[in-house]
């Protein structure tokens, strides 16, 4: 079994790039999960290198990564609190 390392980022506008980590990132095996008010998406470095990005169109949601094998129902509870929380951002 691998050892992932992740970071949960917040982003008001929902948008997430390999422009927005320094240039020597050191964890080659990273997951991001981004938070914005309407959504949960998930990436992976090697992903951002080859050249995704998560924004309001990109459909890369949480849901569907099969790495953490989420409940639906449980992302869609969290991002509700999400929205709530971040109301005033």
């Amino acid at each position: 079994d691998a050892v992932y390392f992740v970071e949960v980022k917040y982003r008001a506008n929902g948008q997430f790039s390999l422009a927005d980590l320094p240039k020597d990132y050191p964890w080659d095996n990273a997951y991001f999960i981004i938070v914005s008010k309407r959504h949960i998406k998930g990436v992976t470095l090697e992903e951002l290198k080859a050249g995704k990005t998560v924004g309001e169109k990109t459909r890369n949601y949480l849901g569907q990564r099969k790495e953490f094998e989420l409940d639906k129902d449980t992302i869609l509870a969290f991002c509700e609190m999400a929205v709530k929380f971040f109301e005033g951002v």
